[in-house]
């Protein structure tokens, strides 16, 4: 058993005969966060797939606009605890489920976003190129198919990393920080689902100027990734793709 995925016992039918054998199921396991300062205590829980925990919290905070500067971490297990000098105000639900991150929030928090103003040109050649290399790269996917992933790309189309969970949500968190703690220069995040606004907020609030899928996007999708600026490029498939808005990052050369 590893931390990613189990190993249990399963009964499979193949339209003759009911046969036991064992398969590998990806873990969900609950990330106990207690969010503390000098005169604030809170606690949320993120239904997760555990491992690459420093980097989602990071992420998360980051996207909820949260400044890290003070921020203190510790981990122990299932548990975190995040200690700032102001009290962190999140947006979040007292649970994070892993369909979505953005249950339970109110309309303001629906509208915020960072405007992007930077403008990095690519090959379109670049951009279908990469749902294929992340593919290669999704290694709890291939064993347990329940995860998805996302991962951080730079202007040369290398990626940079590759991050699963059974969240969408905590996939992009968990690039999202990566990007903070590295210092990385990612430009964009490839999707391995359909791309629903939650995911352009946080792709705004980490400042990267595309996201890209393999699935469809929502129309409040493209209408946010319109406001804010940021190349979104859905069905992403072989040698094809739509961009559904601000096309001028893209080149045929």
């Amino acid at each position: 058993m590893s931390a990613l995925s189990v190993e249990i016992r399963i009964h499979r039918y193949d339209g003759h005969n009911l046969e036991s054998f064992r398969d590998w199921i990806a873990t969900e396991s609950p990330l106990i966060v207690e969010l503390t300062s000098r005169e604030f205590s809170d606690e949320i829980v993120i239904l997760r797939t555990p491992g690459h925990d420093n980097e989602l919290i990071h992420g998360l905070l980051l996207c909820e606009g949260v400044s890290m500067q003070g921020v203190e971490i510790s981990l122990a297990g299932n548990r975190m605890t995040v200690f700032s000098p102001t009290p962190i105000v999140m947006e979040h639900s007292m649970v994070a489920t892993t369909s979505c991150s953005l249950c339970g929030r109110n309309a303001d928090a629906i509208e915020t976003g960072k405007k992007l103003t930077t403008n990095t040109v690519v090959p379109a050649k670049l951009i279908v190129s990469l749902p294929a290399a992340m593919r290669t790269m999704q290694q709890d996917f291939e064993q347990t198919g329940a995860t998805h992933s996302a991962a951080l790309f730079d202007k040369q189309g290398n990626i940079l990393v590759v991050r699963e969970d059974i969240g969408r949500h905590n996939a992009v968190d968990k690039v999202v920080g990566y990007q903070f703690l590295q210092k990385s220069e990612g430009i964009g995040v490839v999707l391995s689902g359909r791309i629903s606004f939650d995911l352009i907020r946080k792709a705004s609030q980490a400042q990267l100027q595309f996201v890209v899928a393999v699935s469809a996007p929502t129309s409040m999708a493209v209408q946010f990734a319109n406001d804010l600026g940021i190349t979104l490029c859905g069905f992403v498939r072989g040698e094809s793709m739509n961009v559904y808005t601000h096309p001028h990052r893209i080149t045929l050369s």
